[in-house]
């Protein structure tokens, strides 16, 4: 039994709406070193705001939702709403969420719900637990469901199912029995049914990832391979780069917030750089002088800088493809940068130092750790790692079109929608 005062939240104020703000109410335990807000950034987002508001009035008084009929409603990462086009839907994101490609889909009431919404959130739980809130989300929901019911959507895409909006839409399309869809992100640091199971259908990128989800308790009819839009063709059977001449090292990020399932892990973060620091040891004991270092897009530099050997660990700050391009070797946690790694032909080293079947986040390790997959080798302690190292371990680059169904194709999701 843990203490957990999330849980007691949900359990004892007789606000079941609670459950829809887990992931920002346990963002009070964010890490220590992912990025801070400054004055200057918050007045540029206060000027941004600013701008998409009148651009939601301008867009409100010319269209008036005219024209939004059988619009697909998508917030999925990647290209996946350029491909639904491309097969002739019709596809928006979230209304209250401005890019370049959804100006006519914008709209400024929900983009004012929106934003109250997480400022109150973000006041603290005073507010949060008021009914002042309780009116302002419960008033989101109703309008969410009539949006939905007046463009007619067929359907929702989205990236996952953890934040109020998320969860807002979902319970809003099974409300008017229309299908909802998550598209995978990234490489899964779980696969428990807690997350990504609250839509109809779940959209995965290889027959690897799927059996991952159906051992983990999935409904297996419920997942779809769908294949990734970045990987129209995959190599096969090719040699991976392997020398330590030009090592990319991938950081061990911290919880962002607390798992939705229950239990606390109130970690270290002192453990970022412990990985950091025996990974130095390590590989200068090979003769390595230097490497290379990627953060985490939440990690903050300026808090690494102050806190590691910034003469061997030089912060790597290339795009995706060159960083890879150019690496003789990574390693890293699991992260898709071990799929990146791999379809630029070089080799990605799992290393996720754990105790128990716990790793530095005490998150239980999964799939490919402590499972029967021969095919990538991996290192829970710093010895594993350097066997691995000197003996020149490989990955079997197969496993690349097992994670990875190519080309893209959306004919499944397309035959589901077509029934709406």
């Amino acid at each position: 039994m843990q203490f957990n005062f999330i849980k007691y939240l949900l359990e004892n104020k007789g606000r079941s709406y609670l459950q829809d703000f887990e992931q920002q109410l346990s963002s009070y335990f964010y890490a220590k070193n992912s990025k801070k807000e400054i004055a200057g950034t918050i007045i540029k987002q206060e000027l941004v705001n600013y701008i998409k508001y009148s651009i939601g009035i301008i867009n409100k008084i010319s269209t008036n939702e005219r024209g939004l009929q059988k619009t697909i409603i998508s917030d999925s990462y990647f290209t996946v709403n350029d491909k639904l086009r491309q097969m002739g839907y019709s596809v928006s994101k979230s209304p209250w969420t401005y890019d370049n490609a959804n100006v006519k889909f914008f709209n400024n009431h929900f983009f004012n719900q929106y934003n109250n919404i997480n400022k109150a959130v973000n006041d603290g739980l005073v507010k949060v637990l008021s009914q002042d809130f309780y009116d302002l989300y419960s008033l989101f929901q109703e309008d969410v469901v009539s949006y939905i019911k007046k463009i007619d959507s067929p359907a929702l895409i989205l990236p996952a199912d953890l934040t109020f909006s998320e969860r807002t839409l979902i319970k809003g399309f099974k409300k008017i029995e229309k299908p909802s869809f998550i598209f995978l992100h990234g490489m899964p640091a779980s696969y428990k049914p807690y997350r990504f199971n609250t839509t109809d259908y779940l959209l995965v990128w290889g027959e690897k990832l799927k059996k991952d989800y159906i051992n983990a308790g999935f409904n297996e009819n419920k997942i779809i391979v769908v294949g990734h839009p970045y990987y129209e063709s995959i190599p096969h059977n090719f040699n991976l780069r392997f020398d330590l001449k030009n090592i990319l090292i991938i950081s061990k990020s911290s919880l962002g917030a607390q798992k939705n399932d229950g239990r606390i892990r109130l970690q270290d973060n002192a453990n970022c750089l412990l990985y950091l620091y025996e990974l130095q040891d390590l590989l200068l004991s090979l003769d390595v002088s230097s490497v290379r270092l990627r953060l985490h897009p939440s990690e903050d530099e300026v808090w690494y800088k102050d806190n590691i050997d910034t003469k061997f660990f030089i912060i790597d700050k290339k795009d995706l493809k060159s960083s890879m391009e150019e690496a003789s070797l990574v390693i890293g946690p699991k992260s898709t940068v071990f799929i990146e790694a791999l379809y630029y032909g070089v080799n990605y080293v799992l290393y996720e130092p754990s105790i128990d079947g716990l790793d530095m986040n005490n998150l239980e390790l999964t799939s490919p750790f402590y499972s029967d997959d021969s095919k990538i080798p991996y290192a829970t302690n710093i010895m594993d790692l350097k066997y691995i190292l000197e003996n020149v371990i490989k990955v079997d680059s197969s496993v690349l079109g097992e994670y990875i169904k190519t080309p893209f194709d959306l004919t499944e999701v397309a035959k589901i929608i077509d029934q709406y």
